[in-house]
């Protein structure tokens, strides 16, 4: 099975209890000391920047109390799943965004229905804005907003989060003032998500239309892939990542 080097150092622990936020045969949830998040993911499951990948079903978890996290492995109460090998969910990117690709980018995503998001308004342009610019602002008053399994409003500042730290954009107080607000106002997943990609750590799909962005693969197979992802996630994501590209590039040029 595959870790995230994103989990390495929860993983690298004296182990510690876990709390199960939600568990499947697909995914399993794991909040570690309160803060910390480790996704359990089987096979056809999106590869979250937190996760620990394995072959198939996820195994059952155990009753509460049993499940522990640390000592280089997850113990679900009885199945104990340690990683043999390891994934960089920060993805490298070719080079700087190329203006073409992020207008055609732009241009899909002005062709999806109005509710693709979950939202009735999508601020990205202000939050990308403010989290370069040192105004926490509209990402503060979008986090938690939206359905989802991690809000749609807090998907589209992952994105921008991610576009900004990867092509070397953002206003540390801003993105710090977010990740700090996330604590209480959005779910454990959707804070420990978002402290991912204020790393530049992504979904494999959101990794994809980054590097298209950047000049690197098919640009329509890469945001066909991300908008496949979950009901609202990959579209809201897609929205963030084109507004946060389109902040950096902007600031490069200048």
């Amino acid at each position: 099975m595959e870790a995230s080097t994103a989990i390495a150092a929860v993983l690298a622990a004296p182990a510690r209890p876990a709390t199960v936020l939600g568990a499947s045969a697909t995914a399993a949830y794991l909040a570690v000391a309160g803060v910390d998040v480790i996704a359990v993911v089987g096979a056809g499951s999106v590869r979250l920047p937190l996760a620990l990948a394995v072959a198939g079903e996820v195994p059952a978890v155990g009753p509460p109390g049993t499940v522990r996290v640390g000592d280089g492995e997850v113990d679900l109460g009885g199945p104990r799943l340690r990683p043999s090998r390891w994934f960089d969910p920060r993805p490298r990117l070719a080079g700087p965004v190329v203006p073409g690709r992020l207008a055609a980018a732009a241009a899909l995503l002005a062709t999806l229905p109005s509710g693709a998001t979950g939202l009735e308004a999508v601020p990205a342009a202000a939050v990308a804005a403010g989290l370069a610019g040192g105004d926490a602002g509209p990402a503060l008053g979008l986090l938690g907003r939206g359905p989802g399994l991690t809000p749609a409003g807090d998907d589209v500042i992952a994105g921008a989060l991610a576009a900004l730290a990867l092509l070397g954009a953002p206003d540390p107080g801003a993105v710090g003032a977010v990740l700090e607000a996330a604590a209480g106002a959005t779910t454990l997943l959707s804070a420990a998500l978002l402290r991912c990609a204020a790393r530049g750590q992504v979904p494999p799909q959101a990794a994809g239309l980054l590097r298209a962005l950047c000049g690197g693969g098919a640009l329509g197979a890469a945001l066909e892939a991300l908008l496949a992802v979950g009901g609202t996630s990959g579209a809201a994501l897609a929205q963030g990542i084109c507004a946060g590209a389109r902040v950096a590039a902007a600031i490069t040029r200048g």
